[in-house]
């Protein structure tokens, strides 16, 4: 998934150290902050891939920055911008050049260019093969160049701090006529402090153009995003086994209306089977609806309740189903199987992962009992205990299977393996289960040693397990990539994401590193450990997260053994996500993290704000109420929300709060606290006459709420007025037509039933 998919711009900036520093903090200091500040709003993430300082003396001496920028341009694209002053720059020394040559065999061909110039190559020449003609394409469209007027180094106390030989100006000159003929966008300056208005303006128009004002996805829109994610990184590498894929087929085409239920341990290939079959099958079949969950890619993807209502989203939109989406844990259990019966093409749903599902007693029965005749059914667990249907368990890799696998997985990265090593892994039983096999290739495919090749595979034969592997993966990650400077770095990285709900950005995870009164974690120390951890990890629309909870295991056994430990974690993350804007973010994971920090009295205090109430209402309303619950302190949640709405009345300049009395009021009526609700409803609906007039769809709204309250109380004569009030409003406002009123007139009828008006009714 692409960077513009992911919501993401990751700027690489390419230019020679010497010379150009100002321009660079110019860049850091007053343009990056404000591009950031936008994405935000925008709800785009925002990092610059600068590399100006903090490489090691050991990179250097072997080369090996030049593979992690190249990489980091390649991750990066189609953004890329470049500084181009008086000096061109310093090439590589043989030895460097060989090593970085193992990974980018082009560079043989230019051992006199500088590291700049090798570096703008990568991103915009077809030099790669790497890149393909599109990605280089649309890099060049979007790359931005800016360069400075000589006179300005002529000008400096210091002019031969900036100045370069005779040669290697000319080859300076040479590179900028080459990128003038690429047709790339170059803006040439006078001073340092013009790029604070030319890069602002020029970065921006090309995000603004890339995400639009308005184009912000809703949460909806993002959890969706999430799930494709997820599948898509179960895609890339694969061995199609034509039994499986049968199977499945032949249940989707098939007249058996039971549940299939895959099983198999964790790790065997479920998901993949899944995530790649459905991609199969809605090629060959477009016109069949395909509906896929997987467990565990997004915050809510765990609760049943929210995965049957994003199901009845797809269908309401895919099938314009006029009904209300419902609200409670049983109504979604109850009409699901009528939604279903409402559908008059094939379905296909499919449901990964169901042991990860947080299951109460509201929700135990979530699975429907009946399944229309046009609905498949595709579930994945590790037990399929309580759930009736045909099974099919995975079998574990055959040594053929796991030949290919192999010889797969390293060709995408250039990479072969003798026969005799394919041998030594297929015959381990260990590697039978596909994802050993991939984190061992990959284990070996980062290991540079040619000679001590065997030596390393047995050593990570030794692991049983997957988690005793994934020990022997980070005791090498703490190796290669905690430099003296940074001694716990991979600790305090995998730490942070094992303690986040939903994953961190790349940003966000640098902000976190970074400690206070210490510089900033060097691009050069950080973008090493961040691509070794590129096969460990999945983005998810934005947010980095284990691959496989068998990694989350493993780095909770290594490095946080003990609940002090925990909490610390959890603490940090608390007061990191208390600083930033309140957003869907933020009410996602600040009282999560306070939850499991234990600072209950910070956790009472964030939810009782009115601000975050909202960010709960209406899809997350029983996850509050359960923050409430395990706090203890229900009994004081109606006093500390009065006491909250009383503070933001006052600090608000909206004259109507009716949308907030009547959210705080539903609320109250939805866990229990009917005597709390009702004034508030009464006061919502006094709002809005005051305010909108007494013929306002929003005032048919509060007589609606108010109306169902009385209802429920009993109160049958208090609700029939307000409901045929509502009533008239939408008929006369919105028309006899519109699903509201047809809401509104539904409401009135089950009233005059409950009455024993049939013949109103």
């Amino acid at each position: 998934m692409s960077n513009l998919n992911q919501r993401q711009v990751k700027l690489f900036i390419s230019s020679t150290f010497l010379g150009l520093y100002h321009e660079r903090e110019v860049l850091a200091k007053h343009v990056f902050p404000e591009i950031r500040r936008r994405c935000q709003a925008r709800k785009v993430e925002f990092v610059e891939i600068d590399f100006r300082w903090g490489i090691l003396p050991k990179q250097v001496d072997t080369g090996e920055f030049v593979p992690i920028c190249f990489a980091r341009i390649d991750e990066g694209r189609p953004y890329f911008l470049g500084l181009l002053g008086e000096r061109y720059g310093t090439a590589m020394q043989p030895q460097q050049l060989k090593n970085a040559c193992e990974n980018y065999p082009w560079l043989k061909h230019y051992p006199d260019r500088s590291i700049t110039e090798l570096e703008i190559s990568q991103a915009l020449f077809p030099v790669s093969q790497t890149v393909s003609e599109a990605d280089r394409q649309t890099t060049i469209e979007r790359a931005l160049f800016y360069c400075r007027d000589p006179q300005y180094a002529e000008s400096q106390s210091k002019p031969e701090e900036y100045l370069d030989t005779p040669e290697n100006r000319e080859k300076q000159q040479a590179l900028k006529q080459r990128i003038r003929d690429q047709g790339c966008q170059m803006t040439d300056y006078q001073k340092p402090a013009d790029l604070k208005t030319l890069v602002l303006e020029q970065l921006w128009a090309l995000i603004d153009q890339a995400y639009p004002e308005g184009s912000v996805p809703s949460e909806r829109e993002i959890e969706n995003l999430e799930h494709d994610a997820f599948a898509q990184s179960r895609q890339w590498v694969y061995i199609r086994r034509q039994s499986d894929f049968k199977s499945l087929t032949a249940h989707a085409l098939g007249d058996s209306t039971q549940p299939l239920v895959i099983l198999g341990e964790s790790g065997i290939g479920k998901s993949a089977l899944l995530a790649n079959w459905a991609k199969d099958y809605q090629e060959i079949h477009p016109t069949d609806f395909v509906f896929w969950h997987f467990c565990g890619s997004s915050q809510a993807s765990t609760d049943p309740i929210a995965m049957l209502r994003r199901l009845m989203r797809h269908l309401q939109q895919s099938f314009k189903i006029e009904d209300d989406i419902p609200t409670t844990a049983e109504a979604v259990i109850e009409q699901l199987p009528m939604w279903l019966a409402k559908v008059q093409q094939r379905v296909i749903i499919i449901l990964d992962g169901l042991n990860q599902l947080e299951i109460n007693a509201k929700t135990a029965h979530w699975l429907p009992h009946f399944i229309p005749a046009r609905i498949r059914l595709l579930l994945s667990t590790l037990s399929s205990e309580g759930i009736k249907g045909d099974t099919l368990t995975l079998a574990p890799l055959s040594e053929s299977d796991q030949g290919e696998f192999i010889v797969q997985y390293l060709w995408r990265f250039g990479r072969q393996l003798e026969d005799h090593f394919i041998q030594q892994l297929v015959t381990a039983p260990q590697t039978a289960n596909p994802l050993y096999l991939q984190v061992i290739l990959e284990e070996l495919r980062l290991f540079g040693n040619h000679e001590k090749l065997g030596q390393r595979l047995a050593y990570y034969l030794e692991a049983e397990t997957i988690p005793d592997l994934y020990q022997k993966v980070l005791a090498r990650l703490e190796d290669d990539y905690q430099p003296p400077e940074y001694p716990h770095l991979v600790r305090q990285a995998l730490s942070l994401l094992w303690a986040t709900r939903q994953g961190l950005r790349e940003s966000e995870l640098l902000s976190l590193l970074n400690q206070p009164e210490v510089e900033p974690l060097p691009q050069a120390i950080w973008s090493p450990l961040y691509l070794a951890l590129s096969a460990a990890l999945v983005n998810r629309a934005g947010l980095f997260n284990f691959f496989h909870d068998y990694l989350r295991q493993a780095v909770e056994q290594r490095y946080l053994s003990d609940a002090d430990q925990k909490r610390a974690v959890h603490r940090q993350l608390a007061d990191f996500f208390e600083t930033l804007p309140l957003d869907t973010r933020q009410a996602d994971e600040l009282p999560y993290q306070l939850e499991l920090a234990g600072e209950k009295a910070r956790l009472q205090a964030c939810i009782s704000e009115i601000a975050m109430f909202l960010q709960f209402i209406p899809d997350k309303q029983y996850e509050l109420w359960g923050y409430w619950q395990r706090l203890g302190t229900q009994d004081k949640m109606v006093a500390a929300y009065q006491a909250a709405l009383t503070q933001y009345e006052k600090a608000s300049v909206k004259a109507n709060l009716s949308y907030e009395q009547n959210q705080l009021a539903s609320f109250f009526y939805t866990v229990g606290y009917y005597p709390a609700s009702e004034p508030l409803f009464q006061r919502a609906l006094a709002i809005s006459e005051q305010v909108l007039g007494a013929q306002h769809p929003d005032t048919a709204t509060s007589l609606n709420n108010l109306a169902g309250l009385l209802y429920h109380k009993g109160d049958y004569d208090g609700a029939e007025p307000l409901y045929q009030r509502a009533l008239a409003i939408y008929e006369q406002v919105l028309g006899a037509q519109h699903p509201e009123t047809a809401a509104s007139l539904n409401n009135l009828a089950e009233l005059l039933r409950k009455k024993g008006d049939y013949d109103g009714a």
